[in-house]
């Protein structure tokens, strides 16, 4: 007998400047069209993009209310981050409206800092400083100009 898994969720944590590694349209003049993007280690596939960026450009923006009560950017040691390279470690499918929340965190311990907990779809992102939630923020903000319609 086979056995079956799912991955029902997965949390990454964000901090320091996230870069926009690729972003590129598949299909754009078909019926399935769909846009790629890689932002740190999280590697999305986004089909029905014009509806689907758009809500997930929308949590992101209501995140920024709570912007202030992140740090500027964490130390060194506050997380410990890969550096060796360019590479997703994560990959996510979205299409039309996959469920989007954003909420503030209270610290974990004692001392600890708040952060930013972004749910789209199964994917749990925990921004834990202002330089992660702008630099990610504007990869958004690209792939959102990219679908939109010139005006």
């Amino acid at each position: 007998m086979r056995g079956t898994s799912e991955i029902v969720s997965a949390t990454i944590l964000v901090a320091g400047e996230q870069t926009l590694e690729d972003l590129g349209t598949s299909g754009w003049h078909g019926e399935h069209r769909s846009v790629t993007m890689i932002v740190g280690p999280v590697l999305y596939r986004i089909f029905k993009p014009e509806l689907t960026i758009e809500h997930v450009f929308s949590t992101w923006e209501a995140g920024g209310v709570y912007l202030h009560r992140l740090p500027e950017s964490l130390g060194p040691g506050d997380l410990q981050r890969r550096r060796n390279g360019s590479h997703a470690t994560t990959v996510v499918s979205l299409a039309a409206l996959p469920a989007c929340t954003v909420a503030l965190a209270p610290p974990r311990t004692m001392g600890g800092k708040p952060h930013l907990v972004l749910r789209v779809g199964a994917l749990s992102l925990e921004i834990r400083d202002q330089s992660a939630y702008r630099s990610t923020m504007d990869a958004w903000r690209q792939a959102r100009a990219l679908v939109r319609p010139e005006n």
